[in-house]
């Protein structure tokens, strides 16, 4: 019984080992981001919100992608404080996600917007640009993204 006990485990710590051993030939990188990550809350079709509004406003704080985009895509966010209620749902500040928005947050903070958005929704992350960046909690509001005919305010060119 305690031979068999002993091959057992003996048995068990080599599978580890090896499994262990094949864990360290992965190469892992720990990528420091400055802030921590909060998931955004996406539009449904049952949310009262409007469908798209225009905005303007001054960006608050942004949250950058990690590099230009290129080869690889992702989405940062931004918070606008209003300078006035595009309807009676919104409150002072409005979170939008931006395609490739990339730079230091000092580049983009003070701006003024003046943009028309529409909901964000799920769907529209497709498969080269899913990824989002974001240090904002909306609770529970949903993002919103700028129209294609909306000139970007984001663009630092």
């Amino acid at each position: 019984m305690l031979i068999a006990l002993a091959i057992l485990s003996s048995n068990t710590f080599c599978q580890e080992k090896s499994r262990a051993g094949w864990l360290d030939l992965l190469s892992t990188r720990r990528v420091e981001l400055g802030y921590e990550a909060v998931s955004v809350i996406y539009a449904d079709s049952l949310n009262a919100f409007p469908d798209s509004a225009h905005i303007e406003g001054t960006i608050v704080g942004i949250t950058s992608v990690p590099a230009p985009c290129g080869v690889f895509c992702w989405w940062g966010t931004a918070l606008i404080h209003l300078d006035k209620r595009p309807g009676s749902l919104f409150g002072d500040s409005i979170y939008i996600a931006v395609m490739c928005l990339y730079g230091k947050e000092m580049d983009f903070v003070a701006r003024h917007v003046s943009a028309t958005v529409v909901k964000l929704f799920e769907r529209d992350l497709f498969r080269s640009c899913n990824a989002i960046f974001n240090k904002f909690d909306s609770r529970g509001i949903p993002f919103y993204k700028l129209t294609d005919n909306s000139q970007s305010p984001f663009d630092l060119r």
